[in-house]
């Protein structure tokens, strides 16, 4: 969300400053503005790429947990204030029935600042003065609301991520090794455990003839890495170390050194670590040579787990295989594993394979015990990022595949109710959500629990045919979907369900934020980006959705069939219904209610006859999957679709209801319609 404005400077600026304390001023001279919420809310439009936001989104932003009459009152108090407080800028704030704006180009934004200096190639003092920068954004608002510290824990992360993306840029492409150096120092003090910080720093002081700075920079990487995560540098950077001890690399006459530092960033891959750009990891069906059902269940969860660990790296898109990609490209890569099992433990013997030359660039076997699961994904995906020379922090990749405090009972409880999920049957799926609930009572710290229980609410009624929503258990899902993001709030899944289940209880303003920020903490995953874009079309948003349904087809290889179910659905709602034909047919049979989309979207092209075909063929398979206690009649089957989408849109869903009719599905009686469910923002939901 956080993006560069250059103010027109005809008018006197308001400066706002975000990191550490929010504060505003005009040439010089402080503006008092007292309420914290106030401030929240200027901050947000300062940064928000329009500079406007709908006084709900605000509402849902700001004030989500009070009832909607309650958060309009005081967000018309706080608009009256900022009006106050910036009323000698004449037209730099604005507030309507509807919107909230700050004039951008009357306002400055120190954030913005820094990262124009990062995009011209330049290194603001307060990143070389200040270690952590990001993490002080707006230092002191993050406890005014749980769905604004959402926000701002997010865009916390990504500021971490874009800075840190800008300065390794740089040091890879630094004319000195003075520049060097100081690209190297502002990763360090974003990120102590940078490595291509510490290894710039190193160089760049041993080149200059400082040998006691390099060496010191290399013991406090070591050190730290040693106390805080129990592991050491990458060979790479222990490498580097001994070149240095040995004298291999040393000082450098002035008078060369542009040309031997080019030469060295050229030579140095493996040093400075230069990713390819656009890496995509297709991710194979992991193989077990022998071993019971159970075992076999273990491997494709691993599987499933080390996915997920992986498709929150920015530094790469990760796909799932279907047979081969579409195209090759020097960027493409296979995961594949081949697991036994040794007594009580789990080999897995993993490659990583180069699709366009065939050629295998890493392999290692690893040994899986319950008690070791998640320190194997650690080791996993820092190998890959090392043979992929992607440069892997130690602090975000503990961040990212955190190892959750569990027993081994708890840890085989929730591998139990991974595999009764993979069961697609209502009473495995009751199961599996007592023993979810056994571990939160237990383990209220692991999120993996609360995230899997808000998924399995939210899509049992699409899972299993037939089978009505339950708002009462949709409010719940809630709850859990609030407590996972409240443990780990920067994880895009747990942001996902948080959407869904807001959208799910008719809050179409805060499942809209949600979705946003999922896509904002993991732009490069097309299941995040399809998933966010049907749902921000369910909640009305029609812009974004269309702009990242879009992006979604833009990632890399290929587009899977459940993906193009999504994007049926999406282009249905924004009422391209040949596009939504076109996808649907795409998609196959991915999902169960895509003939539901299809034959709609026909009859409301004029296609009667393969309307009516569609729909036929749509009931006939229905049969043999109906979950419900009705018959599958068509009045019934209807009921089941209008009642399954949470679409906010009156006329959306009209459109729906007019093409089932058209095709021969006639609604027997219309659900309660997602816009007239009373639903407080704190996710208490009743009929109104």
């Amino acid at each position: 969300m956080i993006g560069h404005n250059s103010p027109t400077r005809t008018a006197p600026l308001i400066r706002v400053t975000t990191l550490d304390k929010v504060a505003l001023s005009q040439s010089g001279r402080d503006i008092a503005v007292r309420n914290r919420k106030s401030r929240a809310v200027l901050a947000y439009l300062a940064l928000s790429p329009h500079g406007f936001e709908t006084r709900e989104r605000i509402c849902g932003l700001l004030w989500s947990e009070s009832d909607e009459a309650r958060a309009r009152a005081s967000l018309r108090q706080t608009v009256v204030d900022l009006k106050t407080c910036l009323a000698e800028v004449e037209g730099v704030f604005l507030g309507d029935r509807l919107n909230v704006t700050l004039k951008q180009s009357l306002v400055t934004v120190d954030v913005s600042e820094i990262r124009h200096d990062l995009k011209a190639g330049r290194i603001p003092p307060v990143l070389l003065e200040r270690q952590r920068v990001a993490e002080s954004f707006l230092n002191g608002l993050d406890d005014i609301d749980p769905s604004f510290r959402n926000w701002v824990l997010v865009q916390r992360q990504c500021l971490q991520d874009e800075f840190i993306s800008c300065l390794e840029a740089m040091a890879k492409a630094a004319a000195d090794w003075p520049a060097l150096k100081r690209a190297g120092q502002a990763l360090l003090n974003l990120d102590p455990t940078n490595e291509i910080g510490c290894r710039a720093v190193m160089e760049a002081s041993a080149r200059m003839g400082d040998q006691a700075t390099a060496l010191r920079a290399y013991k406090g990487l070591w050190d730290l890495l040693e106390t805080e995560f129990d592991s050491e540098p990458s060979a790479a950077t222990q490498a580097l170390v001994s070149d240095i001890k040995l004298g291999t690399i040393g000082a450098t006459d002035r008078g060369a050194v542009t040309a031997i530092a080019a030469e060295a960033f050229g030579s140095q891959a493996q040093r400075l670590q230069e990713p390819a750009a656009g890496v995509l990891l297709f991710v194979r069906e992991f193989e077990l040579v022998s071993g019971s059902v159970r075992a076999r269940n273990a491997v494709q969860i691993f599987r499933s787990e080390l996915v997920a660990s992986l498709v929150r790296f920015r530094d790469w898109a990760v796909m799932e295989w279907e047979g081969h990609p579409p195209r090759f490209t020097e960027n493409a890569y296979c995961i594949e594993a081949t697991g036994f099992i040794d007594g009580p433990t789990l080999r897995l013997s993993m490659t990583l394979k180069q699709l366009a030359s065939g050629r295998y660039i890493w392999s290692e076997q690893f040994v899986i015990e319950n008690s070791q699961w998640y320190q194997t994904q650690q080791r996993l995906i820092r190998r890959i990022a090392v043979a992929l020379g992607v440069s892997m922090s130690s602090e975000r990749l503990v961040q990212i595949a955190s190892i959750p405090d569990l027993s081994l009972e708890q840890f085989d409880r929730w591998l139990r109710a991974q595999e009764l999920i993979f069961q697609w049957r209502p009473e495995s799926e009751e199961r599996a959500e007592a023993l979810f609930r056994s571990i939160i009572a237990e383990s209220p710290r692991f999120a993996a629990a609360y995230a899997g229980l808000a998924g399995i609410i939210n899509s049992r009624h699409l899972i299993f045919p037939g089978i009505g929503r339950r708002r009462e258990r949709h409010a719940e899902a809630l709850t859990f979907a609030k407590q996972a993001t409240q443990i780990d709030p920067i994880d895009s899944r747990s942001q996902l369900h948080l959407a869904w289940s807001y959208a799910m209880n008719g809050i179409p303003q805060q499942a809209a934020i949600s979705f946003l920020l999922a896509c904002e903490l993991n732009g490069n995953d097309p299941w995040t980006l399809v998933s966010a874009s049907l749902g921000l079309a369910y909640c009305d948003d029609r812009e974004n959705a269309r702009r990242i349904a879009t992006l979604a087809l833009q990632t890399g290889l290929g587009v899977s069939r459940l993906q193009w179910s999504y994007q049926a659905g999406v282009r249905f709602l924004l009422g391209d219904y040949a596009g939504c034909v076109e996808a649907a047919e795409r998609a196959a049979d991915s999902v169960s209610y895509i003939g539901g989309w299809k034959a709609a979207a026909l009859a409301l092209l004029g296609n009667e006859k393969a309307a009516h075909e569609e729909a036929d063929r749509f009931l006939a398979q229905l049969k043999t999957t109906w979950f419900g206690n009705e018959s599958p009649e068509p009045g019934n089957v209807g009921t089941w679709l209008m009642d399954s989408f949470p679409i906010y849109s009156p006329d959306a869903l009209e459109a729906l209801r007019q093409g089932l009719a058209g095709a021969g599905i006639v609604v027997s009686h219309m659900p309660l319609p997602e816009p007239v469910l009373s639903a407080a923002p704190n996710g208490v939901v009743r009929n109104a």
